[in-house]
């Protein structure tokens, strides 16, 4: 398939974020131990599919909280379970990576 200019219109494009989420969907009806986790982002993040077809509790809202969001996914992951966690760059860095040499990089 040609990607030339005129032939644009014709593409069926999305999100990648969304494509995401279908897939992570996908593979969660194949394995019961994905689990995707966000910030309060469900649907921002193509989360959104997931959450209306797999649902609570695989689906986990942990609030405005992203350094809750990396903790309770490195205790999902301890546990067993394949966690999938999304937020945007702009909300998670700094205070996330505190999370994590604390919570479970030492342990």
């Amino acid at each position: 398939m040609s990607f030339l200019m005129e032939n644009w219109q014709n593409l069926e494009l999305a999100a990648i974020r969304m494509g995401f989420g279908e897939g992570l969907v996908d593979i969660a009806k194949k394995n019961n131990l994905v689990v995707a986790l966000s910030a309060d982002l469900m649907e921002s993040v193509g989360f959104g599919k997931f959450y209306e077809e797999i649902g609570k509790p695989r689906a986990i809202e942990v609030g405005v909280a992203e350094q809750n969001l990396v903790t309770v996914s490195s205790g999902l992951a301890a546990m067993g379970n394949i966690p999938f966690a999304a937020s945007y760059a702009a909300f998670s860095p700094g205070r996330n990576w505190g999370a994590d040499s604390h919570d479970y990089l030492f342990e």
